[in-house]
């Protein structure tokens, strides 16, 4: 078996091999990028292919630098002046690089991190960055002090949370709860809730037939609300049409969107 033959198996090999470590988001990734294009290089150049021959140059150049943004990243961009971050979803992939070379030209003092929080690739990195760069200030609240929000503000995301969970498209986003009773007792909390949408047909969604939909929601925050409070709750909600709210400035007003 000649060598272009066994260049051309060892090469479908390891562009096999790739897949599978995309899949599992391994580091080995890396390793496997360098190597597929390099091999394209040696079969390109032996087969007269100087177009391609050069394009395999260029990815496994950017192969090699990509590796180096993600190990050394934390080195990059010390003397900027802001952080950019970009959510990279497959931590091998040699577009990676080609991502970080757009964002330094766009920004050349910018320090970029390469980062995928649903793989937890790069987030340390950032939070140390994070860390050196805040600034040193007194505390802003006591230290058993958890938040500066009031209870009701607490029911009503959380009532938000479920809708946003439970809806489709744009039903969440013409959305508003407002708490209009909140009694806390020594052994329970009572609520009452209104949901406000901006039309008769969103209405009819958020309750559901026979007010299934509505009564899932209840539930869901009800439960949540007990771990929250650590007490029992007493939940009613009610829907009611504020037509356009969101277009008012009154009721944007009221619901607090604009605090000043």
């Amino acid at each position: 078996m000649d060598t272009l033959r066994l260049l051309d198996i060892l090469g479908f090999t390891v562009g096999l091999v790739y897949l599978y470590l995309e899949y599992r988001a391994s580091i080995w990734l890396w390793v496997a990028s360098i190597v597929m294009p390099a091999i394209d290089m040696v079969l390109y150049y032996k087969a007269g292919l100087y177009a391609d021959f050069g394009m395999a140059i260029y990815y496994c150049l950017a192969a090699v630098y990509g590796f180096a943004v993600w190990q050394f990243a934390g080195d990059y961009g010390k003397s900027g002046n802001s952080g950019k971050s970009g959510d990279s979803g497959k931590s091998g992939d040699s577009a990676l690089a080609a991502i970080v070379e757009k964002w330094h030209t766009l920004l050349p003092k910018a320090e970029i991190l390469p980062i995928s929080a649903k793989n937890k690739f790069g987030t340390d990195i950032l939070l140390k960055r994070i860390q050196e760069l805040l600034p040193e200030s007194p505390a802003f609240f006591d230290k058993d002090q958890l938040t500066d929000k009031p209870a009701r503000f607490f029911v009503s995301e959380i009532i938000r949370e479920k809708i946003l969970l439970y809806y489709d498209k744009e039903i969440p986003y013409s959305v508003e709860v407002c708490v209009e009773r909140f009694k806390e007792t020594e052994k329970n909390i009572h609520i009452n809730a209104v949901i406000y949408v901006e039309r008769d047909s969103q209405k009819g969604i958020i309750i559901g037939h026979r007010g299934i939909a509505l009564k899932k929601v209840s539930t869901e925050a009800r439960k949540t609300l007990e771990k929250f409070f650590d007490k029992p709750i007493f939940l009613e909600t009610f829907v009611k049409v504020d037509k356009d709210w969101r277009s008012s400035k009154r009721e944007l007003d009221a619901f607090g969107y604009n605090p000043e």
